[in-house]
């Protein structure tokens, strides 16, 4: 995986962890230059949530688009000269908008009757040359069965009332502007999501309408739109959707695909040199990116492809959520590219025949970038915007070219960014920012980046993390699922510390660590999951363990050293077993200075069982972030850190989950004999039956005899003549039935409690997951603590009328769970 170095930037009041592109580090630039860098602009209604936004082609007014929580308008016309809002009437596939009454003379009130009912969702709107939404429960009342409104005031003078109803684009994913026709596309889904939503607007215009289309779309999220330089269009969605509307017909056509499926793709744009559609997204197991063959005529429709997938591991890279092309006329024939963002990543990628596909990507730690866009004026700059949702921190950065540096130019506590879009060539020159709660003005001429105030703060970094059987050649991860023991797993990570452009594991100075830890959570999850934290007490050896790596003197980072550091001190005990470790010698990322790190570590019988409540809430993988990563309770959990021993507060980790399944086993010894004449009572058999048993969750030790019968038959002595006590320091009244004096069998093939009882209430007659050792021994004992083998002494008592010979039965002892 090529993953650059990865740096913290300060910018004076705020810092952020970014990462390059290419081959230089970032740096922070000093925004003093011309006024503010952001401005406020008019906020959206509450509850509106913006995915998207774009301009028209002379920057009069922009659309955005997504969802309200409402129920109310999910598109808005903003207008710059006046920084205005307005809200678009949601479309409707039937009859769009139903005039109601009008124009009004200023007495009626109502009520007035709908025609379309039963009415799923619906819009009303007051219009005397403006549209104006007004508010039920506030302006009017209104019965979705009978189609009946009431106003509460009359409706104003020259007014007419509208409804629309909104049986489509329940939310707006995506919006383009058609430069040709001059007019908004947006797709997204209707609200019961029978259908996608393929619209469009006039500028302006209150309502959307219907792209023309076949009748086989599909009923699921239709997630962006493009248009290309002839006026077609190209909508993506998840499960390989892809659709072309060719203009020459007024038509939708199913885009073929020319590879293997089943990819969600979330972004499209158009490169405007090689006339290809660019899709990207992902296909489960992480990054997708694939382009369409050149669309050359406007009768063309193009098969699309996947040759990126073969390009890099694209499991190394997120989901892509956006995609912006530099389509700058004076960079075609070399310096053409695209940028792609996704959770943690930012991707550069060239066309694919020019010369061939090429990526590369660096990491951002912690931040989901979420929108790209070029400023189409000079073409020398891109805005990316993210968030950070754990701590609510939005961030803006700046993009000059590739190999250039990615600088943040804005970041602030309690927003998330969403999306951003360049206002067309103007002066001065501005981009429109909208987040969770703000919409943002970006002024491009108000600062320089030309100049620099640099400080280099560099950390370690965990970028991956992950289990499998050590048997397994093809790796299977076994994150947030079972495992068995007295078996040996593989825990793998790949991991970065440089500084000042030296590889801190070539440094000779020995200041290197890297732990692993795996710990049973008790049942607790997040931030309230942790080990032990003392490392030392005799009582945790079956719920965790401790490796630690350490740097050696030598600068090659093979000859360091890696130990169990707990559980040891056992003597011919081991709960976990450090079988080896291994660095692969190649040094990976842009710079070599990536290290992948394996340890080989055996589960012995008593690791503690965990089902994870069967990992309902799976998560995604490589996480820093312990209230996500450790989402399950009832697992194992497990962290491996980098950390700095010098500055220990340079330090990064990640942390993940697994399960352990039950085990049992148990072993005999002993064949209790004796010679008893008839009329002898409590006669001592031997030798003792010596038990040993392993379990790893809370179990039970039962015993059982069936009669005893006489060898070739004509006797038998019944189970109930015969008597057992346990024999251990440990037993008492409270943990086995078998304490104290012998206790006589009460019947054939009834189990009797060596250590608990099955048929009594589990909570009291069970005894407790061993917490130490490889075998055990009633309550807490264990082969690493006062061993002793559970021993049972048998008597019997033998009837005066019992004929002579010999008697047998069978001892069955059974070792079980609730």
């Amino acid at each position: 995986m090529n993953v650059p170095k990865q740096v913290i930037s300060i910018l004076l009041v705020a810092s952020i962890m970014c990462a390059s592109i290419a081959i230089v580090s970032q740096n922070v630039s000093s925004l003093d230059v011309g006024g503010d860098i952001i401005s406020n602009l008019a906020s959206l209604p509450n509850g509106v949530k913006i995915n998207d936004v774009a301009w028209n082609t002379n920057g009069s007014m922009a659309m955005a688009v997504g969802s309200n929580d409402t129920g109310g308008s999910n598109a808005f016309w903003y207008y710059p000269k006046n920084d205005t809002w307005v809200g678009l009437a949601p479309y409707c596939i039937e009859v769009g908008g139903e005039f109601v009454y009008g124009p009004s003379d200023g007495a009626n009130q109502g009520p007035f009757n709908i025609l379309n009912v039963p009415v799923y969702n619906y819009t009303f709107f007051y219009e005397d040359g403006v549209f104006t939404e007004i508010d039920e429960g506030v302006d009017y009342t209104f019965d979705p069965v009978t189609g009946i409104i009431n106003t509460f005031l009359p409706v104003p003078v020259g007014t007419n009332l509208f409804c629309w109803y909104n049986y489509s684009a329940r939310e707006l994913f995506g919006v383009d502007y058609d430069h040709n026709a001059s007019k908004f596309g947006a797709v997204g889904t209707n609200p019961d999501a029978s259908q996608s939503a393929a619209l469009y607007t006039n500028p302006g215009d209150p309502q959307f309408y219907e792209i023309s289309k076949n009748n086989d779309w599909p009923s699921q999220d239709l997630k962006d739109i493009k248009v290309d330089c002839w006026g077609n269009m190209l909508v993506v969605g998840p499960n390989d959707y892809v659709r072309f509307f060719r203009l020459s017909d007024d038509s939708w056509y199913q885009v073929s695909d020319a590879d293997t499926g089943g990819w969600d793709y979330e972004t499209v744009d158009f490169e405007a040199e090689n006339k290809r559609f660019y899709l990207a997204g992902g296909n489960g197991g992480g990054g997708a990116i694939a382009y369409t063959d050149p669309v050359s005529t406007v009768d063309t429709i193009p098969a699309w492809h996947h040759d990126y997938d073969t390009v890099a591991n694209m499991t190394r890279y997120p989901i892509f959520k956006s995609i912006a092309w530099n389509n700058d006329p004076a960079k075609f024939g070399g310096g053409n590219y695209a940028l792609l963002v996704g959770e943690s990543n930012l991707t550069l990628i060239m066309p694919f025949d020019a010369p061939g596909p090429s990526m590369s990507g660096a990491k951002l730690p912690g931040i989901d970038l979420a929108d790209i866009a070029f400023e189409e004026h000079s073409w020398k700059v891109a805005t990316i915007v993210g968030y950070n949702s754990t701590f609510n921190l939005g961030y803006i950065f700046q993009f000059s070219a590739p190999g250039s540096e990615l600088t943040m130019i804005h970041g602030v506590n309690g927003e998330q960014y969403y999306c951003v879009d360049y206002r067309p060539p103007s002066s001065p020159t501005i981009g429109l920012v909208i987040g969770a709660g703000s919409v943002s003005q970006l002024n491009l001429n108000a600062f320089d980046i030309n100049t620099k105030l640099t400080v280099l703060t560099e950390q370690p970094h965990v970028f991956d993390i992950d289990m499998w059987d050590a048997s397994d050649a093809g790796e299977t991860s076994l994150l947030n699922s079972r495992v068995d023991v007295q078996n040996t797993y593989t825990f793998y990570t790949e991991l970065n510390y440089s500084v000042g452009g030296v590889d801190k594991f070539w440094d000779n100075a020995n200041d290197i660590r890297v732990s692993l830890w795996g710990w049973y959570d008790e049942g607790k999850v997040g931030l309230n999951s942790a080990p032990e934290p003392t490392w030392a007490t005799a009582e945790n050896r079956t719920r965790q363990f401790s490796i630690l790596w350490e740097e050696g003197l030598s600068g090659v980072p093979t000859q360091g050293t890696a130990n169990m550091v707990y559980p040891v001190g056992s003597p011919g005990t081991d709960e976990f077993l450090l079988d080896s470790w291994w660095i692969d010698p190649t040094g990976y990322g842009v710079d070599g200075f990536t290290w992948h790190m394996y340890f080989n570590i055996t589960f012995n019988n008593q690791t503690r069982a965990a089902d994870g409540d069967n990992f309902a809430n799976l998560a995604a993988g490589n996480i820093n972030d312990q209230n996500l990563a450790l989402n399950d309770p009832n697992s194992w959990d497990f962290r491996f850190q980098i950390y700095d021993q010098v500055y220990p507060t340079a330090l990064n980790e990640s942390l993940e989950e697994f399960g352990v399944y039950r085990f049992t086993n148990i072993s005999v010894l002993g064949n209790p004999t004796g010679n008893a004449p008839p009329g002898t009572n409590g006669y001592a058999l031997a030798p003792h039956s010596f038990i040993n048993y392993s379990a790893n969750i809370p179990h039970y030790l039962n015993v059982s005899i069936s009669d005893l019968e006489r060898m070739g038959g004509g006797g038998t002595i019944i189970a109930t003549e015969v008597s057992a006590n346990i024999v251990s320091t440990l037993a008492n009244d409270t943990n086995s039935q078998m304490n104290g004096t012998a206790q006589y069998i009460l019947g054939a093939d009834t189990e009797v409690g060596v250590w608990g009882n099955a048929s009594l209430a589990a909570q009291y007659w069970s005894m407790p997951a061993p917490m130490n050792g490889t075998s055990a021994h009633g309550p807490w004992g264990s082969d690493f603590n006062n061993f002793e083998a559970t021993q049972i002494q048998w008597y019997i008592d033998v009837p005066a009328a019992t004929p002579e010979g010999m008697y047998e039965t069978t001892i069955t002892f059974t070792i079980g769970y609730y």
